[in-house]
């Protein structure tokens, strides 16, 4: 391990990965950050107002280009909004790595209440246009659906997510 001044810590030392079909693209550990950053909710284009507008609800935790969030959203008012929840404000934007999908890194919502829809479970990824979509199964449908702002009512959920940043 050689510590390179302003430049982060070089593992060039070590040897690489000899796995068929894997390489590496970098030895260097150049970042660590942790913070808190507050979820913008909306419903389509309509911002959602949340319970606690005006207190942190997130923290984060990066490490090199790994991002994890965690968040607590509590809705106060749809504000008549009936389409796809969608969270933006993240501290760092999903690098497009999975190409061609858009799909960038799935989460979990380990806790949610108060839904307008009988839910199930929710499931969440990051997209390559820097935001969470939701999306639910329900019992009465069986399938997977976007959540949408008419399905989440004045519910809440608590979530966690890990994606590639740039």
């Amino acid at each position: 391990v050689v510590g390179t001044a302003g430049h982060g810590i070089d593992f060039a030392a070590q040897t690489a990965t000899s796995a068929t079909n894997a390489s590496a693209t970098s030895e260097l550990f150049d970042h660590y950050e942790e913070g808190t950053w507050r979820p913008v909710v909306h419903s389509g284009s309509t911002a959602v107002t949340l319970e606690h507008q005006d207190t942190v609800q997130g923290v984060y935790t990066k490490i090199g280009r790994l991002v994890t969030l965690h968040m607590e959203v509590d809705v106060n008012n749809m504000n008549s909004a009936t389409a796809q929840i969608l969270i933006s404000g993240l501290p760092f934007t999903p690098t497009n790595n999975i190409n061609p999908t858009g799909v960038e890194a799935s989460g979990s919502v380990s806790y949610f209440a108060g839904f307008a829809t009988d839910v199930v479970n929710i499931s969440m990824f990051a997209s390559s246009d820097n935001v969470i979509k939701l999306q639910m199964l329900t019992a009465a449908n069986g399938g997977s659906s976007d959540l949408n702002g008419d399905d989440l009512g004045t519910g809440e959920f608590r979530a966690s997510i890990t994606y590639f940043s740039g």
